[in-house]
């Protein structure tokens, strides 16, 4: 699992080197925000729930994932472009 995990920090690191300017839209810093700050707090509810390190990462990557389509979702509805 810890092999896992270094992979893919590490392909996430080059998908994001050289990439930096991505990150200096508005839009974009708020979809990063939100899924930062939802997987974190699923990890520390899921891990305190079930004192289980696999689970929690599991709940961190959901409730990320789950963040991101609803603001894309809050986007849509007040007129701006899916996934733009």
């Amino acid at each position: 699992m810890k092999n896992l995990i270094h992979t893919i920090i590490f392909m996430f690191g080059l998908s994001v080197l050289g990439q930096s300017f991505i990150l200096q839209e508005d839009d974009i810093q708020l979809h990063f925000a939100a899924g930062s700050l939802a997987g974190a707090i699923g990890y520390h509810w899921s891990y305190q729930k079930h004192k289980n390190k696999t689970k929690a990462i599991i709940t961190a990557l959901c409730t990320s994932v789950v963040a991101g389509v609803a603001k894309e979702v809050y986007d849509d509805y007040r007129g701006g472009i899916f996934d733009k």
